[in-house]
């Protein structure tokens, strides 16, 4: 994110006039953050729900920042975000600096107790009946961003949610 130039002299300014900065930016890190999660809930795909659950927010105060955090607890999280094996490799991204996944070559294969038939035959998985059981083969499946796509269309709402939050404080104090 940028900075604004100024913002320093004018937050001392504030605090030494009675104003609360911190509550302030406090609020708009945690509006913003709250809106981040609601958009990536809504561009997660569904299946049966834990990736839509297992978004959710964590606010961290340290000295000289307030840091909103919207993460996924789901354990396939970045399977859905990035993709896996050679489809996901081959699909168009659009990923942040500095992420690079690493998807598995070739086809692999996942035994019928690790997943169900009805999800296998979804999304079109091979099925090969073997002395050991029932396996279902895959090549991969493609992104679903859900989470970078969600921060990156409020880059601007958390920027004008933080100045909103840090002007209703100035505005109590000039009363």
């Amino acid at each position: 994110m940028s900075s604004v130039q100024g913002i320093d002299r004018l937050l001392k300014k504030l605090n030494s006039l009675g104003g609360d900065v911190n509550k302030a930016v406090k609020r708009g890190v945690t509006e913003a953050t709250r809106k981040i999660q609601r958009d990536a809930k809504d561009f997660a795909p569904f299946n049966y729900g834990q990736l839509k659950d297992g978004i959710v927010t964590e606010i961290i105060e340290e000295e000289d920042k307030i840091v909103g955090i919207v993460k996924s607890t789901a354990g396939h999280n970045q399977y859905v975000e990035f993709g896996t094996g050679p489809v996901g490799r081959a699909s168009p991204k659009d990923l942040p600096p500095g992420i690079n996944p690493k998807y598995v070559e070739g086809m692999w294969w996942i035994h019928e107790s690790q997943i169900d038939p009805d999800v296998a035959e979804k999304y079109g998985f091979i099925k090969i009946e073997t002395e050991q059981g029932v396996f279902y083969g895959t090549y991969g499946q493609r992104p679903h961003p859900y989470m970078y796509p969600a921060m990156k269309q409020n880059e601007k709402y958390v920027k004008e949610t933080i100045k909103g939050e840090v002007r209703m404080e100035i505005k109590k104090v000039g009363k």
